[in-house]
Parts: structure tokens; C-alpha cells; sequence
């Protein structure tokens, strides 16, 4: 399994509990330590873990980072491009051998390796990551293993990400196809029936493409924001027969084989990002 850090890199704060979280389902953070759970941006990954550097606000942007053990030295890693990451070390060591191990080990492209917290946080932040950096735990969350905090603010950072990521979900609007002869693919969205969709795609037709949410919204007459959230939160809570974002969760006890079937289009157009 991949870890969360690595597959997201940033995350939308959703809960911040200072004194930790008893309920945690993860053993080694009930033991009162500081707990943030947040959202990730790039996949809507649900992740928890523990403020490595600077104390997160509630849905503001953090970074994310990893646990990767290199030798004796024991970092926490943030993946600034694929496969290239700057860490911070857990007691100080000359940085020059822990990086040369750390490449090594990892077979990482490039590493660079810090003593103290605030100069991994600037440098960092020189590549537009947030200086706020929480140590991901690797195992993600389940929408049940959320707050009531927590899934109250779920909603509104996922519309925070979508404004943030326009561009994907722009193009999102502008790919969309029919899953079956009776089935299309935006049907799946809250407030699109058969006459919204014939009027959308008779315009898409006619412009070629959209460029902004705000284009697509005068068309629909809704906010494709608020659409999107939606349809993210129900795939999250696993509820779905269609999953156009989020990969489909393994069947809960007692569910049988009731099928789910993954449409892959955030999957697509993350890597079309890159």
C-alpha cells in the first residue's frame, strides 16, 4: 500500500483535537497526543495524524508527510515532486550520510535531510507547500472512523479543494461520457436529469470546451461546486453504485457481492495534472 503522504502530499484540515482522540482506530494515537484529521486534496484520501510542525486551523491547507526509517535514522518525510523528498530527522545527524543512506534506501531521485523543524517547514514552503506539516499516519480513515467534527466539515473542504483544483473539474464537465445506452455519466450528479443533461451537452457541443466552473454553472442553473462535493461525500460514505471520483471500499460485512462500479475520472485527470 501506498502511503497516504505520498499519494496526496496536502490535505484540508476537517478536525483538530489538541488533547487527541480516544476513539482514534489507530492504537498509537489514543494515547493523548495532539490528532488532526483532514482530507486529501489530491484523491479525497481520509487521513489522521499527528502536527509534526506548527499547529493546523480548521480547514485550512496542510502538508502531509510519512514515517520512512533509513538505516538507524528515523525521518519524516514530505514528497515534494515524485519521488523527491526533503525530511526531517528524529534526533540531530550529519545530514550529508543520512541523505546519502536515505537515497539509497528509498531509492529516491533526491533527498534532502534537516535537524530542525522550521527550516524543513521554509524549505518546503519555497515549493508552495503549506509550513504546517502533519505526520500522516499509513493507514487511511474510513468515513466512519470520522468525527462528528470531522464529518461536519467534510462538505465544505471538499468544495475548498474543488475551487482549488478548478482546472481538473472543469475538465471533468468537458470529458464526461455515457456509461450505458440509458446511463450518462453526469446523470450521477444532484439536479442533473435527462432535460439538464441534453441542454449541457447540446452547449458543449457548441462551445468545444468549458473554461471555468462559473461557465458550467449558467448552463446547469446549479453550482457544479456544491454537485461535486455531494457525489464525493456519498462515494466517501460508501453508499454509491457508481463511483465517478473516489475508488469504491471493499463490501462491508454481511453486504454480499453488491456491485460497485469505479468510473476512474479524478484517477484520469490527477495524472493528466502532473
Amino acid at each position: 500500500m501506498v502511503h497516504p503522504a505520498r499519494v496526496e502530499r496536502e490535505a484540508v484540515v476537517i478536525d483538530y483535537m489538541p488533547r487527541g482522540n480516544p476513539f482514534d482506530p489507530h492504537p498509537e494515537h489514543r494515547g493523548g497526543v495532539p490528532i488532526v484529521i483532514g482530507v486529501g486534496v489530491r484523491m479525497f484520501t481520509l487521513v489522521d495524524g499527528v502536527p509534526l510542525v506548527g499547529e493546523p486551523e480548521f480547514l485550512e491547507k496542510v502538508t502531509l508527510s510519512f514515517q520512512f526509517k533509513a538505516g538507524s535514522y528515523k525521518l519524516h518525510c514530505v514528497e515534494i515532486f515524485r519521488n523527491s523528498v526533503a525530511c526531517l530527522s528524529d534526533e540531530p545527524v550529519d545530514t550529508s550520510v543520512a541523505e546519502s543512506v536515505a537515497k539509497e534506501v528509498g531509492r529516491f531521485s533526491s533527498v534532502k535531510v534537516f535537524n530542525e523543524p522550521n527550516v524543513l517547514a521554509k524549505y518546503i514552503e519555497a515549493f508552495g507547500l503549506s509550513p504546517r506539516i502533519i505526520d500522516a499516519h499509513r493507514v487511511p480513515l474510513k468515513y466512519e472512523d470520522l468525527t462528528t467534527v470531522a464529518k461536519d466539515n467534510l462538505k465544505e473542504a471538499i468544495k475548498r479543494i474543488v475551487k482549488m483544483r478548478e482546472n481538473v473539474f472543469v475538465e471533468f464537465f468537458n470529458l464526461a461520457g455515457p456509461i450505458s445506452l440509458r446511463l450518462h455519466t453526469l446523470e450521477l450528479l444532484k439536479g442533473i436529469g435527462q432535460r439538464t443533461l441534453r441542454e449541457f451537452l447540446n452547449e458543449r457541443k457548441r462551445k468545444g470546451k468549458f473554461s471555468s466552473l462559473s461557465e458550467i454553472s449558467s448552463v446547469l442553473r446549479s453550482d457544479p461546486v456544491e454537485m461535486i462535493a455531494d457525489k464525493i461525500v456519498s462515494e466517501l460514505m460508501g453508499e454509491d453504485r457508481y463511483y465517478i471520483f473516489i475508488k469504491p471500499p471493499l463490501p462491508k460485512p454481511g453486504e454480499g457481492s453488491r456491485q460497485r462500479i469505479y468510473l476512474g475520472y479524478l484517477e484520469k485527470l490527477s495524472k493528466d495534472e502532473e
